[in-house]
């Protein structure tokens, strides 16, 4: 979905399917954008370094920032944010625990790192080994 002079490079979209965030660059810039699909509009909603997209079936949106910050929004604004201190290279939502997954480059090795969004509570971490995944997908 092109449109004018953004470029999306990541999506996530809400449970509806009626809305669609999108990491974009934009004059330069980074910065996360919401595609309207009935209108047909785009509405900046963040602006600044994004890693990572994901969203859950609440209508929840998460975005990574550098230096670990996730940020938690609906798809209209970002309400609050919650710190990892891990660089992150990718994140998604699981329904089947409702847990946030993120891999990244840990305090002592790359790693998978399991978030309850609810809580901001790190859960688990899953050793990766010297792998550092910069993709994840969970299958239901």
């Amino acid at each position: 979905m092109r449109s004018g002079s953004y470029l999306p490079t990541q999506v996530a979209i809400n449970p509806e399917g009626s809305l669609v965030a999108a990491k974009v660059r934009r004059s330069g810039k980074t910065s996360v954008s919401v595609y309207e699909l009935k209108s047909s509009k785009w509405t900046q909603i963040h602006e600044g370094e994004t890693l990572a997209l994901a969203s859950d079936d609440s209508g929840n949106l998460y975005v990574a920032r550098r230096h670990g910050r996730i940020l938690v929004c609906t798809f209209r604004e970002c309400l609050h944010s919650f710190e990892t201190n891990l660089d992150i290279t990718a994140m998604v939502w699981n329904p089947l625990d409702g847990l946030l997954y993120v891999t990244a480059e840990g305090p002592n090795a790359p790693g998978m790192y399991a978030y309850d969004p609810r809580t901001t509570k790190l859960i688990r971490s899953i050793s990766t080994g010297k792998l550092l995944p910069n993709r994840i997908a969970i299958e239901p």
